[in-house]
């Protein structure tokens, strides 16, 4: 579970796998690709949002993780020790790593 603070002040949880073997979930890398990923609608005001959390993606061929934007400085002096062979900051890098 993880919890989703909206910008209208209410707080709700979201079940969210953070580590997605893609040959069991084969449809992730469509909804990547076309904005469907990690959206949620506030139930309170029904409000579009987009939160970034750490994900790892893998199948036989593939082994990459995405942080959230917020953890590029952290990254990048070297206080995230990654498991995988690829990383990407940010949706976006997600999204064009699979387009």
């Amino acid at each position: 579970m993880k919890n989703i603070r909206c910008f209208c002040g209410k707080s709700f949880n979201v079940e969210f796998n953070d580590h997605i073997d893609l040959t069991e979930n084969p449809e992730v890398p469509d909804k990547i690709i076309h904005n469907n990923f990690m959206v949620y609608n506030c139930p309170d005001c029904n409000k579009k949002l987009t939160p970034e959390f750490t994900t790892s993606f893998h199948d036989n061929n593939f082994n990459l993780t995405m942080l959230p934007e917020v953890d590029r400085d952290r990254l990048l002096s070297g206080k995230i020790k990654l498991k995988t062979k690829q990383v990407v900051v940010g949706f976006p890098e997600l999204q064009e790593k699979f387009i």
